[in-house]
């Protein structure tokens, strides 16, 4: 009697620490940064961000680009001035496909798009499985420029996994309880 009473305590807690754990996880999985950056982008070039998603997953984020004299060798008067004309980057969401065709430097059509930006806060829903880039492209100035930012990833395959796993670990724990339970009490002692 003892034995089945310390088993039962035992699966209790196995249940109750899935559970209480899922709603903790699901509210720091997907507001982990993967990318915190702050990186230099030179003239006439990119940084990009590759991602696995899913459809239904969430991509958002938010930089800034620091138009800075002090990081410019030349005249900085003259570059805080052309920067301030057109001092921001392009900003792009990109598929698998679409990615390859810019990349390529072919015509492409980006699933998101801002064009020369300094500040952005974005969020971008993914419509189909696969690679998913983002890309700060600074293509078009011949003044590199300093960006700050994050990218966090909503992966929402990620927490359903999850929820299956704690789920299924729950209902075999029930099952073995009751398959216990019904053996003591068909055959008590």
């Amino acid at each position: 009697m003892k034995r089945l009473f310390a088993a039962l305590v035992v699966l209790s807690v196995l249940v109750y620490l899935p559970t209480g754990t899922t709603s903790s996880s699901m509210d720091t999985l997907h507001m982990n940064p993967l990318s915190t950056h702050n990186f230099w982008i030179g003239p006439l070039s990119s940084k990009i961000y590759q991602f696995h998603c899913e459809a239904g997953d969430t991509l958002d984020g938010a930089f800034t680009v620091t138009l800075d004299g002090d990081q410019y060798r030349g005249d900085q008067q003259k570059y805080d001035h052309w920067v301030g004309w057109g001092g921001g980057v392009d900003f792009y969401i990109l598929d698998q496909i679409e990615y390859s065709s810019w990349s390529e430097e072919e015509n492409f059509t980006a699933a998101f798009v801002m064009s020369d930006v300094t500040t952005l806060s974005w969020s971008f829903d993914i419509s189909r499985s696969g690679e998913w880039y983002v890309v700060y492209d600074n293509d078009s100035s011949v003044y590199g420029k300093q960006v700050e930012g994050s990218i966090n990833h909503n992966d929402i395959g990620l927490v359903n996994s999850f929820l299956l796993l704690t789920i299924v670990g729950s209902t075999l724990v029930l099952v073995t309880m009751a398959v216990y339970a019904r053996r003591f009490f068909a055959h008590p002692k």
